[in-house]
């Protein structure tokens, strides 16, 4: 099959997969690395040759070159005979648009897309590399603040924020700031170049740009998830959401935090969080990819040998047959097994590829050598196992403790009888094999109507798939009701199997003092890894009454042995659970609290360098700070100023104009109403040179700039006093209002007045 093709018939597979089966699914992180996979799997696993023995495909050998094949005879003639076959002469173009290549014509205008694509994404790249050399901005915290115009929504790419702080209230600029943070830290940008590269190669593929936005939404669910995992008002995040919503919005190479589906993202932040039992969704498309190689991939041919054909030579006596797969004709099941014996166990791997290749499934399953009898060696022979739900027929060779061969499985019509009595609907044959592999009888079908745990068809399947028959099942729940869980659900049962839960780890979270946990609570342990190392480590540390909600978040945080050391050798020791945990959430190092001490701090508490790490309060914030002449702030000083902005270059540009600063307190202000030297030189460069700090504060409050004041020079009017400006600007007598309103002869003050008129009868 066509490259190309291949890969874009698996890049749509993959998509559709995502769309209908993961879409909604909140385990976001999930589908990132899955959307990731399945674009990578999309390319690459079309270069994979796969052996003959598992290609579904039929595999031909290659042809060698013919040339005089010589015929012997059985008896010896006068002379040999020679058949010699010629090519066949290639057809005549006959003209007209037949002698058009429309191949070469098509491949022609791919590449031009991709030539033009390829162009436009690495010009985008050059603008955001030329955009950050040029203005490389300001640390805030832990990121990097590059300042934009008014009225463009922020945005970030690698490890930049793009943002005009002063366009927002402190609350909205402080979620903006916690959404981009996600998107810095783990990079996002990567998933998104990616994603544009994937449209420079298969623009041409309508599924190649629906899996784009794919990535770039789930990208948004992913950071808004992790924003209200942080902390965040719900509520207040979401309005945060539509207080940014302006039109002018960046796409493709960077992060926005203003996408057009800003109604979905808002859903999906209300939706209940996914079962984990819905995570065996994130198994079938890995497997389905897998199938693919079989279905579409090349298989691995046979060496040739000799350009010339010979004579078979018969074969020895002495030489067994070679296992092979048996040719059957389209549409049939093969059935495939490899083994290995070791310790008194067969263990199998039985491989299934289901009708012109609808499926493949791989199942492992030990048993007793002695039930499977005179295994063959040395030649082909065939053995078989009987159970109450079927008999399971092999036939191949063991060489060794190693065997390979094909199978046959036959289900026990009494056992599908008893199936049916009990009320199901028929079972496929694979789903059969299943109960003969994990030795479910009608007995368990009774037993589980004794014990009022009759399970539907597919969670039957289920315990089938992951081996529990009535023994097992009889142990899990009794080693359950020992714990205290009483009777729970058969899905409940099953996820304790698929994520490993046993009666050890249920019984060491209760000797370490969770005694009184849910089984969903159970499952979230082992999900978020916390192991009973961990437990103990952090009982050393003198967290040993620490509850499971905190013990999870320690887990999660990566709240370890040598975390907690560093920060008792800082001097921070005999912390509470809730302390430590944010401390590590907010990326606090034990090696930066030492630089702010040493920049001028003087000794603070962990929570003050919590509140220093959220706000991005680092030492050369504190140094450049000083440098200005403000020396010996308090922290809060130091964490207002940054959380308005102020910037230690745009304060210089300002002190060389000759502003000076009495307090903290005047330069946040200028920072928060967008006071910068661009704005002073502008009303300057207009005449309005004898303004104090205070007048382009006024001045940018009411929207006093120097377009404003321009636009009334292109009336007639002269410089007009700066408190006439403000004047105007508050009662609305607008450049606009003044050309739609004015009468001979009208001054100012007589448009003032007629406004304020206007107004008052309304």
């Amino acid at each position: 099959m066509n490259y190309f093709l291949h890969a874009t018939l698996l890049l749509a597979a993959c998509y559709l997969y995502y769309r209908l089966a993961l879409r909604r699914e909140t385990f976001f992180r999930l589908n990132r690395w899955l959307l990731l996979g399945g674009m990578a799997a999309s390319f690459l696993l079309p270069l994979v040759t796969v052996p003959a023995s598992l290609s579904l495909r039929t595999v031909a050998a290659p042809v060698p070159t013919v040339r005089a094949v010589r015929i012997p005879a059985e008896e010896p003639v006068a002379r040999s005979s020679e058949v010699v076959i010629a090519p066949a002469a290639a057809p005549r173009s006959s003209g007209g648009y037949a002698g058009l290549d429309w191949s070469r014509l098509a491949w022609m205008l791919y590449l031009g897309g991709v030539v033009v694509l390829g162009v436009q994404f690495f010009y985008h790249l050059l603008s955001l590399g030329l955009r950050i050399y040029r203005s490389p901005g300001y640390r805030l915290r832990d990121l990097r603040i590059v300042e934009t115009e008014a009225g463009t929504a922020p945005f970030s790419f690698w490890n930049r924020v793009f943002i005009h702080t002063a366009g927002y209230d402190p609350a909205t600029r402080e979620r903006i700031l916690d959404h981009e943070r996600v998107h810095v830290r783990e990079k996002h940008s990567i998933d998104l170049v990616l994603a544009e590269l994937l449209i420079v190669v298969q623009w041409c593929n309508p599924f190649a740009w629906l899996y784009r936005r794919a990535i770039e939404n789930n990208l948004e669910y992913l950071t808004d998830a992790e924003v209200l995992r942080g902390g965040a008002d719900p509520v207040g995040y979401q309005l945060s959401l539509l207080q940014v919503a302006v039109p002018h919005r960046a796409r493709g190479l960077v992060t926005n935090y203003n996408q057009h589906f800003l109604e979905q993202r808002i859903k999906m932040m209300k939706t209940k969080r996914s079962s984990n039992r819905a995570t065996w969704k994130y198994l079938a498309l890995p497997a389905l990819l897998l199938f693919s190689l079989s279905s579409f991939n090349a298989g691995a041919q046979q060496p040739a040998g000799e350009d010339t054909l010979r004579a078979p030579a018969p074969p020895a006596a002495s030489v067994p047959a070679q296992i092979g797969v048996p040719s059957l004709p389209d549409g049939k099941e093969r059935r495939n097994w490899t083994a290995e014996i070791d310790g008194g166990k067969v263990c199998f791997s039985f491989i299934e590829s289901g009708e012109n290749g609808g499926y493949r499934s791989n199942t492992d399953r030990c048993f007793e050598e002695a039930l499977l009898g005179d295994l063959p060696r040395g030649s082909i022979g065939a053995f078989s196992l009987t159970r109450a739900s079927g008999t399971l027929t092999l036939r191949g060779m063991f060489d060794g403790n190693e065997g390979l061969g094909t199978y046959d499985f036959t289900p026990a019509a009494a056992f599908e009888q008893q199936l049916s009595a009990e009320g199901y609907d028929s079972f496929e044959d694979r789903e059969l094999l299943h109960f003969f592999l994990t030795d479910i009888t009608g007995g368990f079908l009774d037993y589980l109507q004794r014990e009022d745990l009759k399970p539907d068809h597919d969670v039957l399947v289920q315990l089938a798939v992951f081996g529990l028959n009535q023994a097992a099942l009889t142990q899990v729940l009794a080693d359950l009701a020992a714990a205290g869980y009483g009777r729970p659900a058969l899905e409940t049962i099953v996820q304790l199997r698929i994520f490993d839960i046993n009666k050890a780890y249920i019984n060491a979270l209760a000797q370490a003092g969770y005694d009184d946990l849910e089984l969903d609570d159970v499952i979230q342990a082992k999900i978020h890894g916390l192991s009973l190392e961990f437990i103990a480590e952090m009982a050393k540390l003198g967290y040993a009454d620490v509850d499971f909600d905190q013990i999870i978040q320690m887990a999660i945080h990566r709240v370890d042995t040598d975390y907690a050391g560093d920060l008792a050798a800082a001097g921070y020791r005999d912390l509470a659970p809730d302390e430590i945990i944010a401390a590590r959430i907010h990326h606090v190092r034990p090696e930066e609290i030492r630089a702010l001490q040493a920049a001028g701090l003087g000794e603070i508490t962990l929570e003050e360098a919590t509140q220093a790490s959220i706000h991005g309060v680092d030492p050369e914030f504190v140094s450049e700070l000083s440098e200005l002449g403000f020396k010996n702030l308090s922290l809060d000083d130091i964490i207002s100023a940054k959380i308005h902005g102020v910037s230690a270059s745009k304060a210089k540009e300002m002190q060389d104009l000759g502003l000076e600063f009495r307090d903290m307190e005047e330069i946040s202000s200028y920072s928060i109403h967008g006071v910068t030297a661009g704005f002073v030189r502008g009303l300057r460069e207009l005449g309005y040179t004898d303004l104090n700090g205070e007048d382009y504060v006024a001045a940018r409050i009411h929207g006093v700039t120097p377009e404003f004041i321009t636009a009334y020079a292109d009336l007639g009017y002269g410089k007009i006093p700066f408190e006439r400006l403000v004047e105007l600007r508050i009662h609305n007598v607008t450049p606009d209002f003044i050309e739609k309103n004015r009468r001979e002869g009208d001054t100012l003050e007589d448009l003032i007045d007629y406004s304020i008129m206007r107004r008052s009868r309304r």
